[in-house]
């Protein structure tokens, strides 16, 4: 449910202009605007490169789309409330990631990242300027996750191999 105070309507023209939208009371943010506003600029110029050298993957959503960010400073009584903000205006925008924080908590919903990764990510805004968070908040998005699977596979391996190994050297000294 959309928190009672947050104007949809003025962060998405916000959103639309400049990826950057500070609500009417998030005066939390209004002292960051020019430097939340260079590190989206430069996020998402960083985002389009890697969008252009990163073709070959498709079986893996890459991040390769443009980030939001929105500042709101209105009482919610869940964290799935930011996270309809942020749903809305991604709907209202179509900007790809749109992260929405408040001075307590945030929230971000993408096309490109999945919820898993998102959350995984909220860390990076724990103790540091909002500035400083968007890009450790990127940063942890684009880095590669590990795979499971080759993880799983290798250590099978070296369980299979330990075993044979084993059974074999009981074997030989049995014959012995």
């Amino acid at each position: 449910m959309i928190p009672a105070g947050v104007d949809l309507s003025d962060l998405s023209a916000q959103l639309s202009q400049g990826n950057v939208a500070i609500g009417e009371h998030a005066e939390f943010a209004r002292a960051q605007q020019s430097q939340l506003r260079q590190a989206i600029a430069e996020i998402n110029s960083n985002s389009a490169e890697l969008a252009n050298q990163d073709t070959e993957n498709t079986d893996t959503l890459t991040g390769d789309g443009k980030f939001g960010i929105a500042l709101i400073d209105t009482p919610y009584d869940k964290a799935a409330d930011l996270r309809d903000v942020a749903q809305e205006l991604q709907l209202r925008t179509g900007v790809e990631t749109v992260i929405v924080r408040t001075p307590q908590g945030g929230a971000a919903v993408s096309d490109s990242y999945s919820r898993a990764d998102l959350e995984a990510a909220e860390s990076a805004f724990a103790g540091v300027s909002t500035d400083v968070g968007l890009r450790n908040y990127i940063e942890a998005l684009s880095s590669p996750n590990p795979s499971w699977l080759v993880f799983a596979v290798v250590i099978a391996a070296v369980i299979g191999t330990a075993l044979i190994l084993t059974w074999h050297a009981v074997a030989k000294s049995l014959h012995n």
